[in-house]
């Protein structure tokens, strides 16, 4: 297989192809890590953000006004999956200035993609868990930009 030939969504499909297959042998139990890698490259992509390196706390890439971004993801095995993002760091220091959801589907397409800036990220989160729940009432609140095109678009 000539790898370099493949798109970058075809890489990630194989990779997680390879990862699901690897935890379903109980070889791996944290399948997620690249897909979280790629959720940035896809982000920064659309947006033109400069990627952060990953000992960066808080945030995972700037754009060139400065602002900060942080960039979460969850991907759908299943259409009743929960939609909760990973646990979001610095809120309490305001570390970022926006977050960036994906939604990925099995196939590692995007279902969909928000904009939502730190203050509504602050009112929505669990206190507890430090999660969002990106569900379809989020893309209805003030605040919140729906960014699924835009997102999909370096996929293409």
């Amino acid at each position: 297989m000539d790898l370099e030939a493949l798109s970058p969504l075809a890489l990630i499909r194989l990779q997680t192809q390879v990862m699901d297959e690897l935890t379903s042998r109980d070889v791996i139990h944290n399948p997620s890590q690249p897909v979280g890698d790629y959720a940035t490259y896809l982000a920064c992509k659309a947006f033109d953000l400069k990627r952060e390196p990953p000992s960066t706390s808080g945030y995972d890439a700037c754009d060139q006004e400065g602002l900060r971004y942080q960039i979460k993801f969850k991907r759908l095995l299943s259409p009743t999956d929960k939609r909760q993002l990973n646990t979001i760091k610095g809120l309490e220091h305001k570390k970022f200035d926006f977050l960036i959801g994906v939604l990925f589907n099995a196939d590692m397409t995007i279902y969909r993609a928000a904009l939502i800036p730190f203050d509504l990220v602050k009112r929505l989160v669990d206190p507890t868990a430090k999660t969002i729940s990106l569900n379809n009432k989020t893309w209805d609140m003030d605040g919140v930009i729906d960014i699924t095109d835009k997102v999909k678009a370096p996929q293409a």
